[in-house]
């Protein structure tokens, strides 16, 4: 009797031991989906489609020429101003669009026209690179800048004057 009450024992230690295993997988599994839930920006790279669905959409764009391999200003703006969660509701409802501006200018006068619409701030012979647009609906400059004195999010929004909150 006393073996059948220990083995009915250890029998439910074990059921216990597997429930709490699967409570804390479930938990594990809810972390990760809130994780995933945390918005990014939908960054487009074909300046194109971004002119249409401005134009279709009335929204104003942000435009970066980037140089994310060799830049450090590249990389710190990318770092502290484009995945804070500010700058991702300050563009929520504006089309954003990001591209490796050394890739195109190497294709030289095989670039296509609408880029050579925008090209980056020049310091001597050199761009300067990032380089932030701010188009309207139609793809005309509202502004244009390449310095980025400060990393904060909110005052590199606020530096665009043409900026317009929906």
């Amino acid at each position: 009797m006393k073996k059948l009450l220990m083995m009915l024992l250890a029998f439910a230690c074990l059921l216990s031991a597997f429930d709490a295993a699967a409570a804390s997988k479930k938990s594990k599994k809810s972390k990760k989906a809130k994780k995933s839930k945390v918005e990014k920006v939908n960054w487009q790279s074909d300046i194109s489609k971004a002119l249409a669905d401005a134009k279709k959409n009335k929204k104003q764009i942000f435009l970066v020429l980037n140089a994310p391999t060799s830049s450090k200003e590249a990389q710190a703006l990318e770092k502290a101003v484009f995945k804070h969660k500010n700058f991702i509701k300050a563009v929520k409802n504006h089309v954003v669009v990001k591209t490796d501006y050394q890739k195109l200018s190497k294709m030289g006068k095989k670039m296509p026209a609408v880029w050579q619409k925008y090209p980056p701030v020049k310091s001597g012979n050199k761009d300067v690179l990032p380089t932030v647009y701010l188009l309207d609906s139609n793809g005309a400059v509202l502004e244009k800048s390449a310095e980025f004195g400060t990393k904060n999010p909110g005052d590199f929004i606020k530096s665009f004057k043409s900026y317009k909150k929906k």
